[in-house]
């Protein structure tokens, strides 16, 4: 198993295999609603559109009423990792080329292009905080002005460490992080750390 997700009424849940085989079932009656190929799958906020990532890198959104795709659109040829927004309105891509590409979830899409020099491992998005968060290949946690692509705060991890995973809170004002010790394979610290996200200052681990 890749990711499971409920829809936020709980009516759908959506499960991707690690073979990116994707299905949907509707709760109440337990049917299975569709079939699919993805990558990461985000429900809108009303739970009545799935938005699904392909290993074509393609962006799908599909009407859980009828089922139908509605419309499509390609975010990031390269696409590593994807966040949609808590309002369902903007995906964030981020990808092994290092570009960021922020497009707005609608069939005449806009985008903005952010560059990073390294592959992009997952990422985040507040938009309360307008802040995009990426955990990158070369063990560095960047966080970048969602409208004008300025890096506001950068966290490098020690060479003993793997970062393989990070969270942003839903005001944005912290961050959460998680790492692997190449060294110690069951480390507890080397497990999860949180961080001021104005300062880049751990708050706890």
């Amino acid at each position: 198993l890749q990711s499971a997700s409920f829809s936020p009424d709980g009516a759908f849940l959506a499960v991707i295999g690690q073979d990116n085989a994707m299905k949907v079932w509707e709760m109440d009656s337990g049917k299975e609603i569709l079939s699919l190929n993805g990558t990461a799958a985000f429900f809108s906020p009303d739970g009545q559109k799935l938005i699904v990532t392909d290993a074509n890198r393609q962006v799908n959104v599909w009407s859980l009423a009828s089922n139908r795709l509605l419309y499509h659109f390609l975010c990031n040829p390269f696409q590593s990792a994807s966040v949609l927004s808590g309002d369902g309105t903007r995906l964030a891509a981020g990808g092994v080329d290092g570009a960021i590409h922020l497009c707005e979830v609608s069939p005449d899409y806009e985008q903005r292009v952010f560059v990073s020099d390294f592959s992009v491992i997952n990422i985040d998005y507040s938009p309360a905080q307008s802040l995009i968060g990426i955990a990158s290949a070369d063990n560095v946690v960047r966080l970048y002005d969602a409208e004008s692509g300025a890096l506001r705060q950068a966290v490098s991890f020690p060479a003993t460490a793997q970062l393989d995973w990070l969270a942003l809170s839903l005001d944005g004002k912290r961050f959460v992080t998680t790492e692997k010790n190449l060294f110690v394979a069951m480390d507890p610290e080397a497990f999860l750390r949180i961080w001021d996200a104005a300062s880049g200052e751990e708050l706890l681990r």
